[in-house]
């Protein structure tokens, strides 16, 4: 009995170590959400080298996705998703961009 509830306590971790590293691929995310390219994602985190952003409107809210490139294979994946009211983004970003 004892060595049963042993193996039951330590399955969830074996569960957990064998679970995927990225949850949602750019890949499977690009073919169902529709988005926007950001050159750049907002306050320039992550970097082009270290990730990359992108951007949906529904309404009055805007939503930043963020994705990190990952080991291994370099797969970009879902890291962050950011919420903001479209005309506080405007107003703290400005209705221009330029590229740094």
């Amino acid at each position: 009995m004892l060595r049963i509830a042993l193996f039951a306590s330590l399955l969830p971790a074996a569960v957990m170590a064998q679970a995927p590293q990225c949850w949602i691929t750019y890949e499977g995310f690009h073919d169902h959400v529709q988005h926007i390219d950001l050159e750049m994602c907002p306050g320039n985190a992550p970097t082009a080298e270290e990730g990359f952003c992108r951007a949906a409107i529904a309404g009055d809210t805007l939503t930043i996705y963020v994705f990190r490139h990952t080991q291994p294979a370099n797969a970009a994946c879902l890291t962050q998703v950011l919420r903001q009211d479209l005309n506080s983004f405007i107003a703290s970003r400005g209705v221009t961009f330029s590229k740094p």
